[in-house]
């Protein structure tokens, strides 16, 4: 679950993961088609990246950080032969778990392992190959102790491989930008919806009114807010919980 520097600086490391647990916990549903665009697009560059550095004679150890379903291996599973051994982890046990159904129905012929990434200490120094990172980087809470752990991991002459990450320079406001922006109303709602409370209760209310798609949506981020009340990492209500579960179940009703 991406957060805004300003949430991140405010809350503690602590919250911050649980929330993106119980986030990936409760979107197994939804997973694989919220990111299908994500995933179409870095096929064919994953696949470039093994045919360079995964050789099928040279033996590697390779950790996926932040595996969700899989994406990664599954992608470049005919570079991972009998002679590599993959280590799965993510934050959420539970797409964990779905990522190693996966991987086991898919046949890849290397040696896995499964390794929730609170456990992650645990992995020898020095014993990592490479380390791959698809769209995980900007839910990382401190880059700094992110990258001491990875480069603890890490063999002497190691790779981190990271894809499909934001960054300052596709955020700056230059043409190219501004036209992308111009073009899509969706875009610039979702940019004004970021810097008003207001118009994101508004547009949650109206989205789960008219979509039950949405609808389903709002309502599992207010099942997460609840849950985090309830073990007393927040103290407050976020986007309305009972509006938007009463919202719900209406909406269930027409269908």
């Amino acid at each position: 679950m991406k957060l805004s520097k300003k949430t991140q600086i405010c809350v503690k490391e602590e919250l911050i993961l649980r929330i993106n647990e119980l986030y990936h916990n409760t979107e197994l549903e939804e997973y694989d088609n919220r990111h299908i665009g994500m995933f179409s697009s870095e096929q064919r560059r994953w696949h470039q990246t093994a045919q360079k550095y995964i050789r099928p004679e040279t033996q590697l150890t390779i950790l996926d950080y932040g595996s969700g379903t899989g994406f990664v291996p599954l992608t470049i599973k005919d570079f991972l032969t009998e002679n590599k051994c993959i280590i799965f982890t993510d934050v959420s046990s539970e797409i964990l778990e779905i990522c190693r159904k996966n991987i086991n129905d898919s046949n890849i012929k290397s040696k896995t392992e499964f390794v929730n990434l609170s456990s992650i200490h645990s992995l020898p120094d020095n014993s990592i190959d490479i380390v791959t990172m698809n769209s995980v980087l900007h839910h990382i809470y401190d880059l700094t102790k992110f990258h001491e752990a990875i480069a603890a991991l890490l063999k002497v002459n190691g790779l981190l491989i990271i894809m499909h990450e934001p960054n300052a320079e596709f955020k700056q406001p230059n043409l190219i930008s501004i036209i992308r922006l111009l073009s899509n109303p969706k875009l610039i709602l979702n940019s004004m919806v970021e810097k008003s409370a207001l118009l994101e209760k508004t547009l949650r209310r109206l989205t789960s009114i008219v979509s039950l798609r949405y609808a389903k949506r709002n309502k599992m981020l207010s099942d997460i807010a609840e849950k985090l009340i309830e073990e007393g990492l927040i103290n407050l209500k976020l986007r309305d919980c009972n509006e938007i579960t009463w919202l719900y179940d209406e909406k269930l009703k027409y269908f």
